[in-house]
């Protein structure tokens, strides 16, 4: 579990989420 807006972020320009990729 875990927020969702803490893994993905919105672009805006394209509207598409992209996963974060965080070690």
């Amino acid at each position: 579990g875990g927020n969702f807006m803490e893994k993905y972020i919105f672009d805006e320009g394209n509207g598409l989420w992209y996963e974060l990729q965080r070690d």
